[in-house]
């Protein structure tokens, strides 16, 4: 517990800036807790001073004194008992709860009657070092095999409803398809499609359409489905989630969905599942290897597990939640009367009915697993968050002096840490600038109301969004005085922070609270990895005194956005790599603002990476008075600043508070495979690892490799060498070196790991660690989380090398477009074969392609050659590819700034510097039906999750060529195309 506190930042400008700030805040050194649970745990502090201890324990009593001798058997009767105390004493009281798992009926309900008092908090913490599990699913048992062609196990569903099935502390599947396969139009009561499939399907009421509408991802059920007088289908969506949908503005359900999903027809994958209300059974294809007669199979069932929840006049107040684990949430609203999720941003909804102005139009902010509100003095802490079907944490309404502090967010639903609400609907249909509308949220009346003193500090926040990928890690809408520090945040599919709301409303700009908010020496890496027109740091509205400072972000589409609104804001002091760097949307309109507004200030920021911004770094800009200044942008494959330098080690989580696990270092997995040979692939594992920290500098340390028992004795190429893993799949490789002398592991950028090598169809996962010589054995210091590599068999559908082709010519099927410009099959440069070679030689008027067609294809595809270009002045396209009616997909391009770079949030982003003159592997593995690709280089994956540039269907065109205002010569070779036969 901390009291309340008020801090003054220092505005931007001179070299130490916010460091005394950040250091007084959190230590400096970096660590982070090992995969996959919490820290052991030392006995908190307020568990240690604690005077009155009750004890749980899923094998107590409830008729028990709650002593550690005879513990409680449930939370409920901890409840009771602390409420019987006569008052709080002197340490405050400890509830501990032993190891193991504790079902809840129904949620943890906290209120005023359960706070502590003034430093003398009531804390719910683990027993020291122990795990006990805040479980909100139910057991599925009782399976049986129930279509054994197939491969489809059923059990009986204990009549619940669910959107989220855990095998093995695994998420499954919900059963899908790709999007309708014909003719498809979209209005205002659904969609009406050549495709007969959906005549087919088991119960049509309950299938759900997933969207793709640029920085969010909408979902809708269907209501029926008919044939119509024409042969086609008809498609009706349900009601008034679809009216919400296609009125909630530039996002609205235009297109066809991006895919479908909940029905038994779809079940034709392992790993996928479908829980049939009627029937109340649910049914799985399991993966290979897991067996339902043994597995942990798991149904959400409780939608809030704990809330803490108090009201103006009664805060709750002084309760520590640490080292718990929360798993297993629900959130049915999009499976009820709603009838879908017409998301906005954030993962908020928005319900704007006929007529209604959207700006006016209700707004919900979507509930966590653990709720806050007119809590104050509250901890969440050391715990971890997991198998969530929604948010994590949600801090609302009068909350203030709240710490979340040093946990692990990581398979969720939908967002991390939820902080304030935004709706201003007062029932309104027209908009008035002048209006001030519902103030409940933005510009509270009662002082008692407003959302301030909020610390996010030291969370791990990974793997979010998984089924509402407009989901944020960390969201605050008006809030004060709310310090978002030291976090690590990964594998994002929208934007990673987002701060503010409003947009450019006059009424919010003038009249809102929010302010004092700061974001400082966070660690983000690939953010923005699904959705588009997002950032790591986004920003809305009028935030005056706020900092974004000492941040590092890596492989993000782009690094800050400072979007409509934004104002008051000083950017300083950060680092960007592999992302584009900034973008200002202050308005679309020259509407009249009050003075001063957008003003902004961005300095001293450093970044490398990205492809075609300004001098100044900056993407896109709108009206606005932001001034930059002192921003430096490092040349690929250059040296960076040692402030920058600075910056990035001091960025990410810290180690003080983590009583083990001090050790730390940031490891980055990525893979791809290669084709069936001999009923095997080639995994191709690529790690990088950086900023390793805590470690003794006169330590020897070697590498770790652990690819599980089921590749014991395997063989693996690392570098130029070979390793064979033992019995347990682990094998220790590399020469002893002193930590002290690794100065690439303990900076920003890292060191590359290669790793290959054959494995059989089916999921595998590695992890990689960093091992003392000293220790014995194959334990590492630090290990990285698992990373699953998935081989599947491929269908190769065509390859070309060229060599069969004369030179001076085009092989058949290819054709050219554009002037002037040439493509002719040539000697290879290196003396190997032939290649394909593309000539711009002047500069025109249109740029210049060559084109295959091929017969279109969806679902999975894996695209591999061989590309080089002759200079790093020009634009080389390719591969591009199209559908059959010309409509861009995967775009990948040499640029003319020196990088590789892929197209997204409309605009070229680098993903890595090339050299002229040499052959660079390129490998595309693309997912049709979700319109994303993935981009190795030379076996190392640069770019996740790219969306395809326009809206392609089944892709039939393979493209490459040359840019109109450049000069230019490029070769291609060794093409294959091939379909993962899943």
């Amino acid at each position: 517990m901390r009291a309340p506190r008020h801090r003054t930042w220092a505005a931007a400008g001179g070299g130490a800036l916010a460091v005394a700030v950040l250091a007084a805040l959190v230590p400096a050194q970096a660590a982070q807790p090992p995969h996959p649970g919490p820290p052991a745990h030392a006995m908190p502090p307020a568990q240690a001073e604690a005077t009155v201890t009750v004890v749980v324990a899923p094998d107590g009593d409830d008729d028990n004194p709650g002593t550690a001798g005879a513990p409680l058997r449930t939370l409920t009767a901890a409840q009771q008992a602390v409420r019987d105390l006569s008052s709080i004493p002197d340490g405050g009281v400890a509830v501990l709860l032993r190891g193991g798992r504790y079902e809840l009926d129904d949620t943890l309900a906290l209120d005023a009657r359960d706070s502590g008092r003034d430093g003398h908090p009531v804390t719910w913490a683990a027993w020291p070092g122990e795990r006990p599990v805040l479980d909100g699913g139910r057991v599925i048992g009782g399976w049986t095999v129930h279509d054994a062609a197939a491969g489809i196990w059923s059990a009986p569903a204990g009549g619940l409803t669910a959107r989220q099935l855990y095998v093995d502390g695994v998420r499954a599947t919900r059963a899908r398809t790709e999007t309708f396969t014909g003719a498809t139009s979209t209005d205002d009561t659904g969609h009406v499609t050549t495709d007969t499939g959906p005549l087919s399907w088991h119960r049509p009421e309950g299938v759900e359409l997933v969207y793709r509408r640029i920085w969010t991802q909408p979902r809708n059920l269907v209501a029926s489905v008919a044939r119509t007088s024409d042969g086609r289908t008809r498609v009706t969506m349900a009601q008034p989630g679809w009216g919400y949908n296609r009125r909630k503005g530039g996002t609205a359900t235009t297109t066809p969905p991006a895919w479908i999903e909940n029905d038994y027809t779809f079940l034709d994958e392992p790993g996928e599942w479908y829980l049939d209300p009627v029937a109340d059974t649910v049914y799985y294809l399991p993966r290979p290897g897991e067996d339902l007669t043994t597995a942990d199979v798991v149904l959400p069932a409780v939608e809030r597990l704990v809330t803490v929840h108090g009201t103006a006049a009664e805060p709750v107040h002084d309760i520590v939640l640490d080292g718990l684990t929360f798993a297993h949430s629900t959130w049915l609203q999009p499976s009820g009367e709603l009838g879908g999720h017409p998301d906005i941003q954030g993962n908020l909804v928005r319900l704007p009915e006929p007529g209604q102005d959207n700006r006016v139009a209700p707004m919900l902010v979507t509930p966590g697993a653990v709720h806050l509100e007119h809590a104050h003095r509250v901890d969440v802490t050391d715990s971890v968050f997991t198998r969530l079907g929604n948010a994590a944490i949600d801090v609302a309404r009068g909350s203030r002096d709240v710490a979340v502090a040093r946990n692990r967010i990581e398979d969720v639903a939908g967002g991390g840490v939820q902080i304030g609400e935004v709706d201003l609907s007062d029932g309104s249909l027209a908009y008035d600038t002048t209006s001030p509308y519902d103030t409940k949220n933005y510009a509270p009346a009662d002082q008692r109301d407003i959302i301030r003193g909020i610390d996010v500090t030291a969370n791990l926040i990974t793997r979010i969004g998984l089924d509402y990928a407009s989901a944020v890690g960390v969201f605050a809408g008006y809030t004060q005085d709310v310090t978002i520090a030291r976090n690590e945040l990964a594998d994002l599919p929208y934007s990673a922070i987002s701060l503010g709301w409003g947009w450019a409303q006059p009424q919010l700009l003038a009249g809102s609270v929010a302010r004092d908010n700061a974001i400082v020496g966070n660690t983000i890496r690939d953010a923005m990895s699904t959705l588009q027109d997002g950032g790591a740091v986004y920003t809305l509205g009028a935030q005056p005194g706020t900092v974004i400072q000492r941040n590092l972000v890596a492989n993000s589409a782009l690094a800050f956005y400072l979007d409509e609104g934004s104002s008051g804001i000083d950017l300083a002091q950060n680092v960007s790599t592999g992302s584009a760097v900034l973008k200002l949307q202050q308005d679309f309109t020259n509407r009249p603002y009050p003075t001063g507004a957008f003003d902004n200030t961005v300095s001293e920021t450093y970044w490398q990476g990205a492809s075609g911004p300004a001098a100044d770094g900056v993407v896109s800009r709108q009206n606005g008075d932001t001034t930059l200044t002192g921003n430096v942008r490092v040349p690929a494959g250059t040296q960076w600043p040692a402030a920058a330098d600075q910056i990035a080690r001091e960025a990410g989580i810290p180690g003080g508070d983590w009583a083990v696990g001090d050790p730390y270092a940031a490891f980055h997995l990525t893979s791809t495979t290669g084709g069936l040979e001999d009923g095997e692939a080639v995994a191709n594992l690529t790690a990088r690892v950086a900023r390793a920290a805590n470690v003794d500098p006169d330590a020897e340390v070697r590498w770790v490799l652990d690819a599980g028992p089921d590749l014991a004795g395997r063989t693996f190429a690392i570098g130029q060498s070979q390793v064979t893993t033992d019995a347990a799949g682990r094998a220790v490789f590399g020469a002893p070196q002193r930590f002290g002398d690794a100065l690439d592991l303990q900076g920003m950028d890292g060191r590359v790991l290669q790793i290959s090598g054959p494995v059989p169809p089916g999921t595998h996962e590695f992890r990689l660690g960093l091992a003392d010589v000293a220790a014995a054995g194959a334990e590492a210091l630090v290990w990285s989380a698992p990373h699953e590599v998935v081989v599947a068999p491929e269908t190769v559908l065509f390859t070309e090398d060229f060599d069969a082709t004369a030179t001076g010519s085009l092989p058949a099927g290819w054709s050219t477009t554009g002037t002037p410009g040439t493509a002719s099959i040539v000697a290879d440069p290196d003396g190997t074969g032939h290649s394909l070679r593309v000539d711009h030689p002047t500069t025109g008027s249109s740029s210049f392609t060559t084109q295959l067609p091929f017969a279109a294809q969806g679902g999975d595809l894996v695209l591999r050659l061989r590309m080089r270009a002759e200079q790093t002045t020009a634009i080389g396209y390719g591969p591009w590819l199209r559908d059959a009616a010309g409509v861009q997909g995967p775009m990948v391009a040499f640029l003319d700034d020196g990088s590789l770079g892929v197209y997204r949030t409309n605009a070229w982003t680098g993903i890595g510097p090339y050299q002229a003159g040499r052959w660079y592997d390129l490998t595309l593995s693309i997912d049709v039906a979700a319109r994303g690709y993935d981009v190795a280089v030379d076996g190392v994956v640069l770019a996740t999750g790219v969306p395809f540039r326009g809206a392609a269907g089944d892709l039939a065109l393979l493209q490459f060529g040359a840019y109109s205002g450049d000069t230019g010569r490029f070769h291609v070779d060794d093409i294959a195309l091939s379909r993962i036969d899943t």
